[in-house]
C-alpha cells in the first residue's frame, strides 16, 4: 500500500509541475495564440461602449503590430485594404470607432514557429461581422510574426486566395 501512495504522490507531483511549467512558461505557439485572440477582441467594439472603451481599444490595436507592416487584405466585393505601418492602422482603429460596431474574431488559429525562434507564421480564419449587415465576412489569412525583445509583433497580413482550377 505504501508503494501505491508513493507512486500516486509522484503522479500527482509531476502532473502539477508540468502544469506550472506550462502556465509560467507556454510555448511560442500558444504565446501567438493568445495574443491573436486579444487582438480581435480588442479590435472589437459595439455601439452602446462607451467612448473611453471606444478609445481604448483603438488605441491598443496599433501595439500588436510592428512599426513597418506590409498588410493586403482583399475583402469581398473587390474591397482592398493596404496598410504599411502603425500610424495608418491607428488611423483606420479611430475611425472604425464611428461606425455601428464591429466583432472581430479568429476561430482557427494554426501557428508555426520557424526555426530560430524569431518568426513565426499563422494561418487564420478571420471572421468579421459588422453590425447591421446581414452578411460576415470570412477569410483566409496568413499573417507573419517576429519576436522582438517585449513580445510577438505582426509584421505581414495577406489574405490568402482559394487555388482555382481551371
Amino acid at each position: 500500500m505504501r508503494v501505491v501512495t508513493r507512486v500516486v504522490v509522484l503522479i500527482l507531483l509531476a502532473a502539477f509541475g508540468f502544469w506550472i511549467w506550462r502556465t509560467f512558461f507556454p510555448s511560442s505557439e500558444v504565446v501567438i495564440q493568445k495574443r491573436l485572440v486579444k487582438l480581435a477582441r480588442d479590435a472589437s467594439f459595439s455601439a452602446s461602449d462607451n467612448e473611453l472603451s471606444k478609445a481604448a481599444g483603438a488605441l491598443a490595436v496599433p501595439d500588436f503590430f510592428a512599426p513597418r507592416v506590409d498588410i493586403v487584405l482583399d475583402l469581398p466585393g473587390g474591397v482592398r485594404h493596404t496598410f504599411n505601418n502603425r500610424d495608418d492602422i491607428a488611423d483606420k482603429a479611430r475611425s472604425s470607432r464611428l461606425g455601428p460596431g464591429l466583432s472581430v474574431s479568429f476561430p482557427d488559429i494554426n501557428v508555426s514557429v520557424n526555426p530560430g525562434g524569431v518568426s513565426a507564421v499563422a494561418d487564420v480564419t478571420l471572421n468579421a461581422h459588422i453590425a447591421g449587415d446581414h452578411d460576415d465576412i470570412v477569410e483566409e489569412l496568413q499573417i507573419t510574426l517576429e519576436k522582438t525583445n517585449s513580445d510577438w509583433l505582426i509584421s505581414r497580413i495577406q489574405t490568402v486566395r482559394p487555388v482555382s482550377l481551371q
